[in-house]
């Protein structure tokens, strides 16, 4: 499997991110009108978050949904190849200093984000724009094998991968002065591990990890706001969320988070990945 994935993506990521795209682009029509990607799903979601807007709007959004889940496969396989020189040019940080000012301070972050326009790039792209050892959570694939060529790949540019078991070890034998980067909008897995906040006006149970590591580290959070400019190009600016964690509960950190994702997910609501099942879990009327 392993051998396949290797003659099939390198020599593809290879190729001008435009040929990448044109070689690839039946899977758009494939996933887009003959099979569509987790439908059902997406009209779901979409649903709950624009109850009051018209059918037109929801299907505006699945279509633009498609779009970018299609420029996101292609770039992310071009970033298997991709030189960290272009990746920043393709990702452009447009304030530095912000996260900078923290590094000159010797002050670690925690840098949360969501599954907005191209998240991939992230890593890859700021490592050599901010100053901050850049650090990224992963949840291990079964296929050991895989897994260990994709920790290979994202880390060749410098970017300390860990899985959610070594984080902690991580924190307690390493002095770094670290931008530990957090996808903090998955639901969690089980219905007791996550917080309550307001969504998109209904309850929603969101991940706590971002929160309580910043809580007990003392690490403030910025808010990694990626927008695109054109086909294969983003930017992105660095947003204070939470400077003083110590002084904040986790549900408040949370809360801040969602109200963040939400305003940017409403500004562009097609860019955000609509096929995971976000509202998976239902509060009980005893959670109230």
């Amino acid at each position: 499997m392993l051998i396949l994935l290797k003659i099939v993506i390198y020599p593809i990521s290879l190729l001008p991110l435009g040929i990448i795209r044109a070689l690839l682009f039946p899977l758009k029509i494939v996933v887009k009108y003959i099979f569509p990607y987790r439908k059902k799903v997406i009209d779901q979601n979409v649903s709950i978050a624009f109850p009051n807007a018209t059918n037109s709007f929801k299907n505006e959004v699945r279509s633009a949904f498609y779009d970018n889940f299609y420029w996101l496969i292609t770039e992310s396989i071009k970033s298997f190849t991709m030189p960290e020189k272009e990746a920043a040019q393709r990702m452009r940080v447009l304030n530095p200093d912000k996260i900078n000012a923290y590094a000159q301070n010797k002050q670690s972050v925690i840098m949360v984000f969501g599954h907005f326009n191209n998240w991939e790039w992230t890593p890859l792209s700021c490592a050599s724009q901010i100053q901050h050892q850049i650090t990224a959570i992963f949840q291990p694939i079964k296929n050991k094998a895989i897994n260990d060529w994709i920790l290979e790949n994202r880390s060749r540019t410098g970017v300390i991968m860990m899985s959610t078991k070594e984080t902690q070890t991580f924190y307690e034998q390493n002095t770094l002065c670290i931008a530990n980067t957090f996808i903090a909008d998955q639901s969690p897995a089980k219905k007791g591990s996550g917080v309550w906040v307001d969504f998109f006006g209904r309850k929603t149970l969101f991940l706590v990890g971002a929160a309580t590591y910043a809580k007990k580290m003392k690490h403030p959070i910025v808010f990694i706001n990626i927008q695109r400019v054109k086909a294969g190009y983003y930017t992105i600016e660095i947003e204070d969320l939470v400077t003083e964690p110590e002084n904040e509960s986790i549900e408040s950190m949370v809360q801040k988070f969602a109200c963040r994702l939400e305003k940017q997910i409403k500004e562009s609501p097609g860019s955000w990945l609509w096929s995971h099942k976000r509202w998976k879990h239902q509060m009980e009327a005893s959670e109230i």
